[in-house]
């Protein structure tokens, strides 16, 4: 029972991690604005980069999460990476 929550806990982290990164690297390359006028059609191409960043960031997020869990004073990091990365909507 130890280990799998040890385990849920280690994917759970990656995945935060590995988001929070994704969505920064996006909004830091600058998307194109949507447009406020148009409310009732889908705006295309308004998510363009979205998905391979995302990619790209939870594999970051994984190699992060598993090299912060290699010993006890590390995984402390972990978690202090993971409360960082939570939006005030979250805690």
């Amino acid at each position: 029972m130890k280990l799998m929550r040890a385990s849920a806990a280690l994917i759970v982290d990656a995945v935060a991690v590995g988001l929070s990164l994704g969505f920064y690297a996006w909004m830091l390359s600058g998307p194109r604005p949507a447009d406020v006028t148009i409310t009732q059609t889908p705006q295309k191409h308004l998510l363009t980069g979205l998905p391979p960043r995302l990619l790209l960031a939870l594999a970051a997020g994984s190699a992060i999460a598993f090299v912060l869990n290699r010993s006890p004073a590390t995984r402390a990091w972990r978690s202090r990476s993971l409360i960082a990365s939570r939006t005030p909507a979250e805690s």
